[in-house]
């Protein structure tokens, strides 16, 4: 459904722009220019990242932050799910939560 790709998708953009004077330009090059936003319901964003590490390591790294900068935005809390697209794979993405 269209509306729901476009659901957080502003936010997230937002989000990322308010996050970036915090960060490297090498920290912004390794791991944010990889993501791609996949859509949304009416709590959570959903992430496309390219691997289970990349997952992992943005889930440790800034997971809170995040979360934490798109509840300011929204008004309520909103979770992030990360979608790991394998390049070459000819299977679908795999749905992963943001946590175990």
């Amino acid at each position: 459904m269209e509306t729901a790709k476009k659901g957080y998708e502003a936010s997230w953009r937002q989000a990322l722009s308010d996050i970036a004077p915090e960060l490297t330009e090498q920290e912004l090059a390794t791991w944010f220019r990889g993501i791609e936003y996949a859509g949304s319901s009416d709590t959570s964003v959903t992430l496309s990242v390219p691997s289970s590490f990349y997952k992992d390591q943005i889930t440790q790294r800034y997971l809170g932050r995040l979360e934490e900068k798109l509840a300011e935005l929204a008004g309520h809390e909103v979770k992030i799910r990360f979608t790991v697209q394998k390049k070459g794979s000819s299977k679908g993405p795999h749905d992963e939560t943001a946590r175990p």
